[in-house]
Order: C-alpha cells, then sequence, then structure tokens
C-alpha cells in the first residue's frame, strides 16, 4: 500500500499563525504541569484539555512548523 500524500496550502501571514500557536501550546503545557503535580483534580478539565490531548493534537497539527518554531 502506497502511503497518501496531503498538500497543504498556507497564507501567508507572517509571524501572526506561530506566535498564537506558541501561545497556546504554553497555555495547554501549564495545564500538563497542573495536572501531573495535582494541582488539578481528575474531570476537572474537560476531556480535550485533560490528558494533553490537545497539546498532542497542536503538535501533530503544527508539525510542518516546527523548524520555525522553538518547539522540540
Amino acid at each position: 500500500m502506497t502511503p497518501t500524500v496531503r498538500s497543504v496550502l498556507l497564507s501567508d501571514l507572517d509571524t501572526e499563525p506561530t506566535h498564537a500557536m506558541t501561545e497556546l501550546e504554553e497555555l495547554l503545557l501549564t495545564y500538563s504541569i497542573w495536572q501531573q503535580e495535582g494541582d488539578i483534580a481528575p474531570g476537572e478539565l474537560p476531556a480535550p484539555l485533560a490528558g494533553d490531548s490537545a497539546l498532542q493534537a497542536l503538535r501533530r497539527r503544527c508539525s510542518p512548523f516546527v523548524g520555525a518554531l522553538a518547539w522540540g
């Protein structure tokens, strides 16, 4: 089976989207740390935010930009 290639056209908005993605990542990382340290009770965050699901989805979606951002 050959892999499927998907092309995506992105508009040039300077650094605005990368800035927003970086801010969102920082927020999601904060939630993740709070969960790991027990500062947030299980079930307190909605499903997309609990268990790092949203953080992982953001990183998957933004993987083409990883070279341009300081994500590691």
